[in-house]
């Protein structure tokens, strides 16, 4: 077959070989002096990412997978169970320390925690608490944090202490025990007419409403996915019973809203000289829901019944492990003084217990009080009060499950509070997203829980308006301190721990954060900065994430003697010997094919 080329069609296959050869080449010397691995690229080490399979994960995981090669760390991505998770982690049968995944262990998890306000880290990372003897499956010891984390348990003030949890931060910040990604948020829509809430004490803890309002609106509707779990507070395990149970049990003490720290609430004092012995004091003035008068009495009964196995509270592990029954005294009708069993920061929180009115359950075992208050919900809802804002009025289940609270007409007897701004609140059940959005849309909502799951161009309507809440979590990688490279750093070419940490902060600038968070999590999450919550009391808001930075990211694992693969151009040329041995061939190549007249081939 002849294969005629006349002049239009050769100068139309010379224009595309040029184009062809331009870009191949072109891409070469694009490409060239950058610190691009190749698919057969030897690796500086490998590094294999555990990861719960979770429908989140691949979310963070996989683009951190991504991203890890480009500093030379031939990287692996498995998702488990957390039946394959826990041997290999936090439930290492021992000995310690635990090695890398391949031979059983773990190089870096990925981790979710919501650790609380007033956490103790030395239940995380304090050497005593190595695998398998406590949490410490990090397997990590500094010498600097183990002092910070134990002065910071040692002292019962926010005050005392807070210079060590400063500390504490730095540490986290600089030598990364872990490496935070994710800080979670909390989406919340509402009436634009709302007020008066804390969103991190609401979504963390169930904040009472009586400084909640909205203008001329008497009642507030409340839209949740949850139906009621319990109707006992000290039996409650879901969030959604503690938002309304809340309203109706208070404690002596509890958090002030906008600060987090802890106040008197129906103590009218609490005093302390060596954080083990707490004198509590009662406003004598203070009655419960019926009128009746609250007293020591009232306070003793509780705790020695969350104290009590057979209430199976579940409380009960935090409040036995700290507190003796026979160590809660009555001092008279207003005072108590309680002795813990030791020194602890987490002391003043145990005075926060809410409290059941003892005239109306002494008579009931404490095995069937959780049952009773169930049968009670629906056969005697004026049975349910305490000292809250508001009381039980009625508990509805023929079309819809709503929660229907009534003002406490005694929560005023005490001038520190000020009066409840609803007469009424109405917590609805709603089993559809779609269902509760036309509701909201329509006006008969006025607030939607964040757990809907919705956006904000789903509730964009004019009238409603939404908040993004600090909320107690975050995401992390959780790095074993036992690897030989980013861990101990003996296998590092320059071997040693200051190497590793720099291996760390590589890893921590390859993280792509914010691109996380814009493509996923916008209305969930913020960049994370260190391995604890930004909602908790005493973060330094002064530190900022590590960003991402690859020529930072390498820096970090030169300092560790990990030289880079390929070499940066000079800022003369850009170009290498390489680059220009692809030129010459390119310029040669064409100067030929337009040198040709004519090409007549059989």
């Amino acid at each position: 077959m002849n294969t005629i080329f006349t002049k239009k069609k050769l100068g139309l296959l010379k224009t595309i070989l040029f184009v062809v050869m331009l870009c191949n080449f072109s891409s070469i010397i694009l490409m060239n002096g950058q610190d691009v691995f190749a698919e057969d690229q030897e690796y500086y080490f490998d590094l294999t990412i555990l990861s719960p399979s979770t429908i989140w994960s691949p979310f963070f995981t996989t683009p951190i997978g991504n991203e890890l090669p480009k500093i030379g760390i031939n990287t692996t991505v498995q998702f488990d169970s957390w039946a394959g998770i826990i041997p290999r982690t936090f439930g290492w049968p021992g000995p310690a320390p635990i090695p890398v995944f391949d031979e059983g262990g773990y190089d870096v998890l990925m981790l979710g925690y919501n650790l609380g306000m007033d956490y103790d880290y030395s239940d995380l990372y304090h050497p005593s608490q190595f695998t398998p003897a406590g949490n410490n499956f990090y397997m990590y010891n500094n010498t600097e944090m183990n002092w910070a984390m134990g002065n910071f348990t040692n002292h019962y003030t926010y005050s005392s202490r807070q210079p060590y949890l400063d500390q504490i931060q730095q540490i986290m910040y600089d030598d990364l025990p872990a490496i935070c990604i994710l800080n979670d948020r909390a989406l919340y829509a509402h009436n634009t007419n709302f007020s008066g809430w804390d969103g991190t004490l609401w979504h963390e803890f169930g904040q009472p409403m009586e400084e909640w309002e909205m203008v001329d609106d008497p009642d507030f509707y409340y839209a949740t996915p949850y139906d009621v779990g319990s109707f006992s507070l000290h039996h409650a395990e879901q969030l959604f019973d503690l938002l309304w149970l809340r309203q109706i049990y208070n404690g002596l003490v509890d958090r002030e809203s906008g600060t987090g720290l802890y106040k008197p609430r129906f103590a009218s004092s609490y005093t302390t000289t060596d954080g083990i012995t707490w004198t509590v004091n009662i406003d004598p003035d203070t009655k419960w829901a019926d009128g009746t008068n609250f007293t020591v009495d009232d306070v003793i009964y509780n705790y020695q019944l969350v104290l009590d196995s057979n209430y199976n509270s579940v409380h009960y592990g935090e409040y036995s492990y700290r507190l003796n029954p026979s160590n809660i005294v009555k001092i008279d009708n207003y005072t108590v003084e309680f002795t813990f069993n030791s020194l602890s920061h987490y002391n003043e929180k145990l005075l926060t217990l809410e409290l059941i009115p003892k005239h109306i359950w002494d008579g009931i075992a404490p095995g069937d009080i959780s049952s009773t208050a169930a049968s009670w919900a629906t056969s005697n809802p004026e049975r349910l009060f305490g000292l809250g804002p508001y009381q039980l009025n009625n508990y509805e289940t023929v079309t819809t499950e709503i929660v229907n609270l009534e003002r406490n007409l005694y929560f005023t007897n005490l001038s520190k509070f000020v009066e409840p701004s609803f007469d009424e609140v109405h917590f609805t059940h709603y089993n559809s997203k779609y269902d509760v959005l036309v509701d909201y849309i329509a006006g008969d909502m006025d607030m939607l829980d964040t757990h809907f799951y919705y956006n904000e161009s789903e509730v964009a309507p004019a009238g409603q308006m939404t908040e993004l809440i600090k909320i107690l979590g975050h995401d992390e990688m959780a790095i074993n301190h036992n690897h030989p490279i980013f861990g101990t750093g003996e296998l590092c070419p320059i071997a040693g721990p200051e190497s590793a940490r720099h291996v760390r902060k590589a890893i921590s600038h390859m993280i792509p954060r914010e691109s996380i968070v814009n493509n996923n999590f916008s209305t969930r999450a913020a960049p994370g900065i260190i391995p604890m919550s930004d909602a908790q009391i005493g973060f330094n808001t002064t530190l900022t994430h590590y960003e991402y930075d690859l020529t930072l990211a390498l820096w970090h694992m030169a300092q560790a003697g990990f030289t880079p693969i390929t070499e940066t151009p000079t800022a003369v040329t850009g170009l290498t010997i390489n680059a220009l041995i692809g030129l010459t061939i390119l310029f040669g190549f064409c100067f030929m094919l337009f040198s040709k007249k004519r090409i007549n081939k059989k």
